[in-house]
């Protein structure tokens, strides 16, 4: 790679994540002190990877087949290896049929790519993996988020649906939280909107059912409304992925799931290992109750609730806790896992600990000791709780976008509520706005008035004189705008040092703010975690225009937090009662309403007032 440009926009990238305490490597495996580490870190739940019987396979199907598969499947690259293991999965799980891929993000993809396309949408719970995240938004169809194992809010949506097919993607266990899907539920959902129901069994498979899985614990293995999709690289030790489905899906996934079609098939080894695995697990299900009595000692001893899977997860206050806690554990001799922001859902950092069936309860007891000690020691304040009253909510992410239904709407008021509610709520955030429009150098724009009523810090991207859209007001000054790059560059410099930050729009979510003509919904997408706050008037035609706006940000996979009514007056009308309480309605709901003539208010009113005014934000928060 060549050119300053790319050198200086690496070098920065890399400052910024030294800053934010998420610079991630990839170092060699080391013995400690002569002896090897304990691995409490790794996906090998069963630790089958080292199980001479599955060692055996891989040499086997070596000396079989050699050592690549060489082509597609679709060509010469499906080998006996290959069905054998598709019957071993089929069998361990209680489904029709299988089809493997070469990575488990490979099936994911393929799966929802395949089972979409033209009059369909995608309904993802928003701690879905990021693979699935990936998945819909390459599938080039509307999608959108439900709040975390919340059946009620799939329901609403499935609901409001427009597409004639409906995907309806989760994870049988979540590998952070660690909490279970409600898969009864969320199936008898899906039947009865006639939708699909696609389970990620990543870290259910080995585990749960006896091994079988949580789909097949539940009696949904066979439904013919659930896909299941399963990685190979976690408690069946190799690597690869499946699709585990009736016949007549699989046949469909053949034709049309292009990273089936367009990959090389799984190597051989890979192959062989993974069908050994899984005849041991369907022939042994104390491997899945080891699991279980181990993460039971681990959780005992942390002081933590036992998840329903292999991974215990341990809060800690900050990434650079979490980091500094798991680099002494390894120079202690016990490898640990380390969840940070953007990585987990609810930006809270944890260590990730597992539970293997290989280890003995000593070795178990002996390191979860120590991981304790470690952990508490690198405790710079009391652990944040995640499983708060609010967990069915959405999520609160690091950028909150405030966008407008239209001009003059009340997004700057409503910037600086919703800072003063977060301040209320012993958090520090910073607002910036990438263009200032109709505002001469020296005079206070939105940023002063926010910074005057909230007492945050702000900062501006570009400020242009005339009262129009930043596009053709920089032409008309001959000033070239900042690029997106520059914009979520100043952002993501805000976050390093703040909670939140709030990034306030020019008008529309669809105003263009660059040279290149991107917008604000472009702005969104580019950040690691971001979702929208939709400013809209209680009058007439506002249920239109918040509707385009909802379907504009849905439609990019943008989640909308929920609408605030920027300038409620004091006399409301029947018609602005009734805009409100159907807004309120709606999937993503009201966060509240400013009242007409706040920014006129003293600060330390605006203040004390502002958490009323958004109740919505405050259940986020877990605020009164």
């Amino acid at each position: 790679m060549s050119g300053t440009v790319w050198d200086d926009w690496l070098a920065e990238r890399a400052a910024l994540r030294v800053e934010r305490g998420t610079v991630r490597s990839d170092p060699v495996l080391r013995d400690v002190g002569g002896r090897a580490p304990l691995d409490l870190a790794s996906n090998d739940y069963l630790g089958l990877s080292r199980d001479p019987r599955v060692v055996a396979a891989a040499h086997a199907a070596i000396d079989r087949h050699g050592a690549g598969a060489t082509a597609s499947r679709l060509v010469t690259g499906t080998l006996p290896v290959h069905r054998e293991l598709e019957a071993a999965l089929a069998q361990l799980t209680g489904q029709t049929s299988a089809l493997v891929f070469s990575t488990g993000y490979a099936a994911n993809l393929g799966v929802l790519t395949a089972l979409s396309g033209r009059g369909a949408e995608i309904l993802l719970d928003e701690h879905a993996h990021a693979s699935l995240h990936d998945a819909a938004r390459m599938s080039r169809v509307p999608y959108a988020t439900f709040r975390h194992n919340d059946v009620a809010d799939l329901d609403t949506l499935l609901a409001a649906r427009r597409g004639s097919r409906v995907v309806v993607a989760v994870e049988s266990i979540y590998s952070v939280l660690g909490d279970a899907a409600p898969l009864v539920a969320l199936a008898e959902a899906v039947a009865r909107h006639d939708a699909l129901l696609v389970v990620d069994e990543a870290h259910g498979i080995g585990v749960a059912g006896q091994g079988r899985g949580l789909v097949a614990e539940v009696g949904l293995a066979g439904a013919p409304s659930v896909v299941v999709t399963a990685t190979l690289s976690k408690s069946l030790g190799s690597q690869g992925g499946a699709v585990l489905c009736r016949s007549e899906v699989r046949e469909h996934l053949v034709n049309t799931a292009r990273s089936f079609i367009f990959d090389t098939g799984l190597a051989p080894a890979a192959a062989g290992a993974a069908a050994e695995a899984a005849r041991l697990v369907a022939s042994d299900p104390s491997l899945a109750e080891r699991v279980r009595s181990n993460a039971a000692l681990i959780s005992g001893i942390c002081g933590i609730d036992q998840s329903a899977g292999a991974v215990q997860s341990i809060p800690m206050p900050s990434p650079g806790s979490a980091v500094a806690a798991c680099l002494e554990l390894r120079e202690r001799g016990v490898l640990v896992g380390c969840f940070r922001p953007p990585s987990v859902p609810d930006g809270v950092s944890r260590l990730r600990v597992t539970a293997r069936a290989d280890l003995s309860p000593a070795e178990v007891e002996a390191a979860a000791r120590l991981v304790a000690e470690v952990a508490t020691r690198h405790e710079e304040h009391p652990r944040p709780n995640p499983q708060s009253s609010v967990q069915n909510l959405p999520l609160l992410p690091r950028v909150l976008i405030v966008t407008g239904t239209d001009t003059d709407v009340g997004k700057t008021v409503v910037t600086a509520a919703t800072a003063a509610a977060l301040v209320a709520a012993g958090l520090s955030p910073a607002a910036y706005k990438p263009v200032q429009t109709g505002v001469a150098p020296g005079e206070p724009g939105d940023m002063g008035e926010v910074e005057r009523l909230a007492g945050i810090p702000t900062r501006e991207g570009a400020r242009l004189r005339e009262p129009m859209a930043p596009r053709p007001a920089a032409a008309l000054e001959g000033t070239t705008l900042p690029t997106l790059a520059d914009h979520v560059a100043e952002i993501t410099a805000l976050t390093a040092s703040h909670d939140h930050v709030l990034v306030e729009g020019a008008g529309g979510l669809l105003v263009e703010l660059t040279e290149a003509g991107e917008t604000l919904a472009d702005l969104a997408l580019a950040l690691a975690d971001a979702a929208a706050i939709i400013v809209a008037r209680s009058s007439l035609g506002t249920l239109n225009h918040t509707m385009l706006t909802r379907e504009a940000l849905q439609g990019r996979g943008i989640r909308s937090l929920g609408t605030v009514l920027g300038s409620w007056p004091a006399s409301p009308s029947h018609l602005e009662r009734t805009n409100r309480d159907h807004l309120a309605a709606r999937p993503d709901g009201l966060l509240g309403a400013v009242p007409h003539g706040a920014p006129t208010r003293d600060p330390a009113q605006f203040h004390d007032a502002a958490p009323t005014w958004l109740p919505g934000l405050g259940q986020r928060l877990g605020t009164p």
